[in-house]
């Protein structure tokens, strides 16, 4: 499931990707109000369009996870940034977690031109070690150990989302702080594996802008200790 926002220039490349793999039964892309040909390319691409209306990367995440009937949910970026063959590296392990994560965590796998500098390599690998301490005392020693909270590319299994989804709040860009956490404090298991990243096709409506990429960082940490501490049923 891709949730995208005037990504014309990047869906294809993504959707392709991911057919290429014959991993994936259905790809749904959820149209959060682009007013470019996003829609339209990612239908000729051969993908199902749905469309959410209410803005925010929260909200058409969690339009297009309400459309996924299959067991196993994958969720990714439209931009092209991620590998889709990254994919035979999250799936075997998705019998033994219900949520494996992919992580931009190790330069080597980083190429030099991806969206991916010091701010953004920095704040997250500092969200991912204040929740990585927060959580600690619902885990076994180590079982909590991130190294980045962004990242769409994941793969998830749908009982275990059934579990979190009446619990998620967060309709904007900080929806994969609410996601994780909300995993960890329903003692869920996340592992999370490095990833291939490269340079974005098209502009991205947060990372390209510092003031609203440390924002989004003190958003998220404000979610992980909300939910640290908030009563589950």
């Amino acid at each position: 499931m891709i949730p995208a926002l005037n990504e014309e220039q990047g869906i294809e490349q993504t959707i392709s990707g991911f057919r290429k793999t014959q991993l994936i039964d259905e790809i749904i892309v959820v149209d959060n109000g682009s007013t470019d040909e996003t829609s339209k390319r990612a239908i000729d691409a051969g993908a199902r369009v749905v469309y959410e209306e209410q803005k925010g990367y929260g909200s058409a995440l969690l339009r297009g996870i309400s459309e996924c009937k299959n067991e196993i949910i994958v969720l990714c970026e439209a931009d092209n940034s991620f590998f889709a063959s990254d994919l035979d590296l999250l799936l075997p392990y998705i019998k033994h977690f219900d949520m494996v994560k992919g992580a931009r965590s190790h330069k080597l796998l980083i190429e030099e031109d991806a969206d991916y500098g010091f701010i953004l390599r920095w704040g997250n690998w500092v969200v991912a070690k204040f929740q990585t301490v927060l959580y600690s005392g619902f885990n076994f020693p180590g079982e909590t150990s991130f190294r980045e909270m962004g990242g769409t590319f994941r793969v998830i299994r749908k009982d275990a989302l059934d579990i979190v989804r009446p619990q998620l709040t967060e309709k904007r860009s900080a929806f994969l702080a609410d996601l994780t956490s909300l995993f960890l404090r329903n003692d869920l298991s996340v592992l999370e594996i490095p990833v291939r990243y490269r340079k974005r096709l098209g502009v991205s409506k947060i990372t390209g802008n510092k003031f609203k990429a440390v924002s989004l960082g003190f958003r998220m940490l404000g979610i992980i200790v909300k939910n640290r501490f908030k009563r589950i049923p």
